[in-house]
């Protein structure tokens, strides 16, 4: 991974809407099923869900099982922070910041 977050391969989920665990699993699998998903190393956008260790195992096991690898995890929850890094799976940073250019003022030339 680059400075800019940048990830080869990557695939960003973002699951920050999600009610609950279960309402993760589903709307994970469905996205998984997708050929685009295939083979991709994945980032979860979680934001504020928490999530216990078997949780995120659980997560990372289906991640697996649908040929893509969890690389990993954007949260502001500390309970999914601990979980997901007491089974070494990376805690990430994304923000939604693009970068502007400050474009110099230039005169007309008369």
């Amino acid at each position: 991974m680059s400075e800019k977050g940048f990830l080869e391969n990557g695939f960003i989920i973002d699951l920050s809407n999600a009610k609950s665990s279960a309402d993760i699993i589903l709307e994970l699998s469905d996205i998984l099923d997708l050929p685009d998903a295939k083979g991709k190393n994945i980032c979860l956008k979680l934001n504020d869900i928490d999530l216990n260790k078997s949780q995120v195992m659980s997560i990372n096991s289906l991640i697996s099982s649908m040929g893509s690898t969890l690389a990993f995890v954007s949260t502001n929850s500390a309970t999914t922070k601990e979980s997901a890094e007491s089974l070494n799976i990376k805690i990430s940073e994304l923000k939604n910041e693009i970068e502007v250019q400050e474009l110099e003022e230039t005169t007309p030339e008369a």
